[in-house]
């Protein structure tokens, strides 16, 4: 009888030990998946392109449902080209569009977002159309910028958006001032003021024997250029014999325009002048 009841009893400690261990495995998964929903909901959502969205309130190009009209193509080949504040924006014209839509990224909101232009976030953006193409302004220097286009017939008709481009707003560097050349023995001096935010500068000289004459960028035809800082000196030239040169600065892809050219002649009779870094 006492074997019995021993028995019993472990039998009844053994599943006791079973159920806990049991209830405790359900909580551990309880636990782990509130966990993963937690860190799934915390998760950033990717952002959205517009070429992935139907168009507002419809489906298959048409705002608000079925349409009788045509249906557009979107707009191809959209590109950007950003100057002063400013982004160009030009794309092929879709037939039967009457007008265009243009959006850009907003991610001065949050969660960032598509805006139809013209809108005001962080500053007032505003746009100008001109057939395919649009210029959208108030945007800052060095800052790039995301947009799609769309086109439009009609109050209810939109082709599905275009691919999306992002364009640097760049600052064009100004024209070097002062530009001035001096004569030297086989060679010209050249000397101009430093332009800020200018990585370097090209150097043009007028080639006559070339047919039809042209600008010719230095070096070229055993011409040679040394530059300095802000100024140059340009080698290999023929005592007696006139040069004229241009300038231009660069500053990231961006170019200015080329100054007015400056005219000496390289002679035996003054040598060029010592080239001085500015401080």
């Amino acid at each position: 009888m006492k074997l019995q009841s021993r028995a019993r009893t472990a039998l009844n400690v053994l599943l006791l030990a079973t159920g806990i261990v049991a209830l405790l495995a359900i909580g551990y998964a309880l636990i782990t998946s509130d966990r993963a929903v937690v860190a799934q909901e915390a998760a950033p959502a990717p952002t959205p392109l517009p070429g992935l969205l139907p168009p507002s309130g419809g489906a298959g190009g048409a705002v608000g449902g079925a349409s009788d009209q045509p249906t557009l193509l979107k707009p191809d080949n959209f590109t950007g080209v950003g100057g002063s504040g400013t982004i160009t924006l030009d794309w092929d014209d879709v037939t039967g569009a009457t007008a265009y839509e243009v959006v850009q990224w907003d991610g001065h909101v949050s969660p960032g977002k598509w805006r139809k232009l013209p809108f005001t976030s962080n500053r007032t953006f505003n746009i100008v159309f001109s057939d395919s193409s649009a210029v959208v302004g108030g945007l800052q220097d060095d800052v790039s910028y995301s947009h799609a286009v769309r086109a439009k017939s009609g109050s209810n008709n939109y082709s599905p958006y275009s691919s999306v481009i992002h364009t640097l707003v760049e600052n064009p560097p100004s024209v070097p001032a002062e530009f001035k050349a001096t004569k030297g023995k086989r060679s010209i001096y050249l000397d101009w003021d430093a332009v800020p935010g200018a990585a370097s500068y090209e150097v043009q000289q007028w080639d006559g024997h070339a047919s039809p004459p042209a600008w010719d960028a230095l070096p070229f035809k055993g011409f040679t250029i040394k530059f300095n800082a802000s100024s140059a000196t340009v080698l290999g030239l023929l005592n007696g014999t006139e040069y004229a040169h241009r300038i231009r600065s660069k500053k990231g892809d961006r170019y200015s325009d080329w100054s007015a050219p400056a005219v000496a002649k390289a002679a035996a009779d003054a040598p060029p002048p010592t080239p001085v870094s500015p401080p």
